[in-house]
């Protein structure tokens, strides 16, 4: 859906950067999802 180094806005936080897509290393986590990690612009 969105790639590494996009700018999307996310809610309240306003515009991101997508930095990493996976799935992050906490544990109880849905690994059957794609996760966006953002970072504010």
């Amino acid at each position: 859906m969105y790639e590494i180094g996009e700018l999307i806005i996310y809610g309240s936080n306003g515009v991101c950067k997508v930095e990493d897509i996976g799935v992050p290393s906490i544990s109880r986590i849905n690994i059957d999802k794609v996760y966006y990690i953002l970072k504010t612009v």
